[in-house]
Protein backbone atom coordinates (compact mmCIF):
# COMPACT_ATOMS: atom_id res chain seq x y z
CA UNK A 1 0.00 0.00 0.00
CA UNK A 2 2.75 2.37 0.91
CA UNK A 3 4.59 1.73 -2.35
CA UNK A 4 1.37 2.20 -4.35
CA UNK A 5 0.74 5.53 -2.63
CA UNK A 6 4.26 6.72 -3.36
CA UNK A 7 3.93 5.58 -6.98
CA UNK A 8 0.55 7.33 -7.29
CA UNK A 9 2.01 10.53 -5.85
CA UNK A 10 4.95 10.41 -8.26
CA UNK A 11 2.64 9.94 -11.26
CA UNK A 12 0.37 12.84 -10.25
CA UNK A 13 3.35 15.01 -9.44
CA UNK A 14 1.96 16.51 -6.26
CA UNK A 15 1.19 15.27 -2.76
CA UNK A 16 -2.52 15.57 -1.97
CA UNK A 17 -4.19 15.02 1.39
CA UNK A 18 -5.60 11.55 0.77
CA UNK A 19 -2.36 9.86 -0.36
CA UNK A 20 -0.44 11.68 2.39
CA UNK A 21 -2.86 10.42 5.05
CA UNK A 22 -2.78 6.92 3.58
CA UNK A 23 1.03 6.87 3.58
CA UNK A 24 1.10 8.11 7.17
CA UNK A 25 -1.28 5.40 8.33
CA UNK A 26 0.62 2.75 6.37
CA UNK A 27 3.85 3.76 8.10
CA UNK A 28 2.12 3.67 11.49
CA UNK A 29 0.81 0.20 10.65
CA UNK A 30 4.26 -1.05 9.63
CA UNK A 31 5.89 0.36 12.78
CA UNK A 32 3.15 -1.10 14.99
CA UNK A 33 3.52 -4.53 13.38
CA UNK A 34 7.29 -4.53 13.88
CA UNK A 35 6.92 -3.45 17.52
CA UNK A 36 4.32 -6.17 18.12
CA UNK A 37 6.64 -8.81 16.66
CA UNK A 38 9.49 -7.80 18.97
CA UNK A 39 7.16 -7.62 21.97
CA UNK A 40 5.69 -11.04 21.20
CA UNK A 41 9.17 -12.54 20.94
CA UNK A 42 10.17 -10.95 24.25
CA UNK A 43 7.03 -12.25 25.97
CA UNK A 44 7.62 -15.69 24.49
CA UNK A 45 11.07 -15.93 26.08
CA UNK A 46 10.22 -14.31 29.43
CA UNK A 47 6.73 -15.60 30.33
CA UNK A 48 5.90 -19.12 31.47
CA UNK A 49 2.15 -18.70 31.75
CA UNK A 50 -0.71 -16.47 30.68
CA UNK A 51 -4.06 -16.01 32.43
CA UNK A 52 -6.93 -14.80 30.24
CA UNK A 53 -10.48 -13.94 31.30
CA UNK A 54 -13.10 -13.60 28.57
CA UNK A 55 -16.70 -12.52 29.04
CA UNK A 56 -18.86 -14.05 26.32
CA UNK A 57 -22.17 -12.22 26.30
CA UNK A 58 -25.19 -11.98 24.08
CA UNK A 59 -28.67 -13.29 23.63
CA UNK A 60 -27.47 -16.36 21.69
CA UNK A 61 -25.19 -17.30 24.60
CA UNK A 62 -27.89 -16.98 27.25
CA UNK A 63 -30.38 -18.90 25.11
CA UNK A 64 -27.91 -21.81 24.73
CA UNK A 65 -26.08 -21.67 28.06
CA UNK A 66 -26.03 -25.47 28.47
CA UNK A 67 -24.58 -26.05 25.02
CA UNK A 68 -22.03 -23.29 25.54
CA UNK A 69 -20.74 -24.89 28.75
CA UNK A 70 -20.39 -28.28 27.04
CA UNK A 71 -18.28 -26.85 24.18
CA UNK A 72 -15.33 -26.04 26.47
CA UNK A 73 -13.21 -29.03 25.36
CA UNK A 74 -13.62 -28.01 21.72
CA UNK A 75 -12.64 -24.44 22.55
CA UNK A 76 -9.61 -25.74 24.45
CA UNK A 77 -8.47 -27.88 21.51
CA UNK A 78 -9.00 -25.06 19.02
CA UNK A 79 -7.06 -22.55 21.13
CA UNK A 80 -4.18 -24.93 21.77
CA UNK A 81 -3.71 -26.31 18.28
CA UNK A 82 -4.91 -23.60 15.88
CA UNK A 83 -4.41 -20.30 17.68
CA UNK A 84 -1.54 -20.79 20.11
CA UNK A 85 0.34 -23.69 18.58
CA UNK A 86 0.99 -25.40 21.92
CA UNK A 87 0.22 -28.81 23.34
CA UNK A 88 -3.40 -29.32 24.39
CA UNK A 89 -2.22 -30.09 27.93
CA UNK A 90 -0.77 -26.58 28.19
CA UNK A 91 -4.23 -24.99 28.03
CA UNK A 92 -6.66 -25.24 30.94
CA UNK A 93 -10.12 -23.70 30.93
CA UNK A 94 -11.95 -23.50 34.24
CA UNK A 95 -15.63 -24.34 34.49
CA UNK A 96 -17.51 -21.40 32.92
CA UNK A 97 -19.05 -18.96 35.38
CA UNK A 98 -22.51 -17.65 34.59
CA UNK A 99 -22.59 -13.85 34.49
CA UNK A 100 -25.43 -11.51 33.52
CA UNK A 101 -26.20 -12.04 29.81
CA UNK A 102 -23.54 -14.71 29.26
CA UNK A 103 -20.62 -16.72 30.64
CA UNK A 104 -17.10 -15.95 31.77
CA UNK A 105 -14.22 -18.14 30.61
CA UNK A 106 -10.99 -18.26 32.60
CA UNK A 107 -8.14 -19.67 30.57
CA UNK A 108 -4.71 -20.66 31.91
CA UNK A 109 -1.96 -21.22 29.36
CA UNK A 110 1.31 -22.66 30.57
CA UNK A 111 4.42 -23.30 28.55
CA UNK A 112 7.83 -24.55 29.58
CA UNK A 113 10.51 -23.28 27.23
CA UNK A 114 13.11 -25.52 25.69
CA UNK A 115 16.31 -24.27 27.29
Amino acid sequence: QLLLSVWFTLIIGELTYIPAAQMTFSMISIITTIMAMFLQKKIYFTQDFVYITIDVTGQCVTDNIGITKRKINGIKCFLAESVLGVNRKSVDIEKPITIPHGVQLRIHITYIHDK
